[in-house]
């Protein structure tokens, strides 16, 4: 029989087959595979507005608040103009309105005190200059520069965080981002965690965590040592010693128990709790009472062996790197998405960017104990609740801004104008080379006296960082 050689033929049938790919069928689609890219764009562009600017979801809000107002208004019957005070969804766009204008007056409030606080906080310093550790040291308490702990920071945190969500620092405007300062920062991160024994915080297999070291260690504490016990003698170990902590709960004198043809001694003072009790229901209680007591006494030991890992592993990376608590938290937060960000320290934009007071009225900055942001007129609604918690809420407070400070312009001049020859004038001449912008003097020197002011500030609180 003649033999085929088979390896000789494959080379064109993959040829043939190649070419039938490349052919194409009668009933295709040619717009499929365009459509197909479209909608992978379309995804991309959701999933990215889902992780970082919430767009999408705040006009979802928006309409759900539109439609639960006209709802309201079909369904009480309400005109237009009657709706104006009796809905309580009317009632929340005035607040809203109001809360844009009181929110606009804080904000232009607080780029005057940013000056004074700069003019005072440079001043401070050029005291302590001449007279060191004098009473002025904390002339303002809490500044920390122009941008405090929060700017120095930012070397570990590669996105640009904004008022409508986080974004990545484009290669063009990093900042101070430093990814070898953030290198670094996470090997050392390893290390600490293996040398303060945190790492086992994901460990789920519970006979790794009791052979661990640092675990060992930390249960002479409670006067358990599994040093030198063989693998499959910890859990009888483990058993005796709960066992142990569960009888000295209660009085050394002990009752017995017949379960299954065989007596054991249980406390009797936890037996005369179950008075009435058979045996057999004795034997059963006992199991669960013992299983109840040792899951709560090993969760409390687990609970306190992190805490104490915890605090080891913070100790050594605020040593190492000289963190605060809250830094190194902030850094830990910056360089972990899923983790939310903390607190931080932002030296004279404090007052701009976090706080939200003005005189005579509470602190509204922060949230309230549902979870809403503090607005000095609480919306009654929870769509309106809701939409507060989007940054895009306040987007147009940005346009009222130009109007706020050309009024400032126009008063200032209206303001210089009555005052000229008085003591009020010679305040009004210091305000105008405080803030050249708002005063319309934007010239020669008065440019740059108020930046310097700022960056002096700036370089006495932070020893010229």
């Amino acid at each position: 029989m003649e033999k085929v050689d088979y390896t000789k033929r494959i080379p064109s049938n993959r040829r043939n087959i190649e070419a039938a790919n490349r052919m194409v069928h009668a009933d295709y689609d040619r717009g499929a595979q365009a459509r197909h890219k479209l909608q992978e764009l379309k995804n991309k562009a959701v999933g990215f507005d889902r992780r970082n600017t919430g767009i999408a979801q705040f006009a979802r809000n928006v309409g759900k608040f539109q439609q639960a107002g006209k709802k309201y208004r079909t369904e009480q019957g309400l005109g237009h103009l009657e709706s104006g005070w009796k809905s309580p969804y009317m009632r929340d766009i005035y607040k809203w309105l109001g809360n844009m204008g009181y929110n606009t007056a804080e904000f232009g409030g607080d780029v005057f005190e940013l000056g004074w606080r700069g003019l005072g906080t440079l001043g401070a310093n050029i005291n302590n200059a001449l007279l060191p550790g004098d009473p002025y040291d904390d002339f303002i308490p809490g500044d920390a520069g122009v941008g405090g702990e929060w700017w120095e920071m930012q070397k570990y945190n590669p996105n640009i965080e904004t008022a409508f969500g986080t974004i990545p620092k484009p290669f063009w405007g990093s900042g101070k981002y430093d990814p070898d300062a953030a290198t670094e920062l996470q090997q050392a991160m390893g290390q600490a965690e293996r040398a303060s024994g945190l790492n086992l915080k994901n460990e789920t297999d519970w006979m790794n965590i009791l052979q661990d070291t640092n675990y060992q260690n930390h249960l002479r504490n409670y006067g358990l040592d599994l040093e030198g016990v063989k693998k499959e003698d910890i859990p009888k170990t483990m058993e005796n010693f709960y066992q142990d902590k569960f009888y000295d709960q209660f009085s050394e004198e002990l009752g017995t128990v017949d379960v299954g043809g065989q007596k054991y001694y249980v406390p009797q003072e936890w037996k005369d709790n179950y008075e009435g009790y058979t045996d057999k229901e004795l034997g059963e209680t006992f199991d669960k009472d013992f299983a109840s007591f040792t899951i709560k006494e090993s969760e409390k030991v687990h609970s306190d062996y992190q805490e104490g890992a915890q605090e080891k592993y913070n100790k050594q990376l605020m040593d190492q790197f000289g963190f605060t608590e809250d830094q190194l938290a902030y850094a830990e937060s910056a360089m972990d998405p899923k983790k939310e960000k903390t607190d931080i320290h932002m030296g004279l934009w404090e007052d701009v960017y976090k706080e939200k007071t003005m005189p005579f009225m509470p602190d509204l900055s922060g949230y309230t104990e549902e979870g809403y942001p503090k607005e000095l007129f609480e919306y009654e609604t929870p769509e309106a609740q809701e939409l507060a918690k989007s940054g895009w809420s306040t987007l147009p407070e940005w346009a009222l801004y130009g109007p706020m400070f050309g009024g400032m312009r126009k008063a200032s001049g209206i303001l210089k104008k009555a005052t000229e020859g008085t003591k009020a004038g010679s305040l009004h001449k210091f305000y105008e080379n405080m803030y050249p912008g708002l005063s319309g003097k934007a010239r020669k020197r008065s440019m740059w006296q108020f930046p310097a002011t700022m960056y002096g500030a700036s370089l006495g609180e932070t020893g010229g960082e």
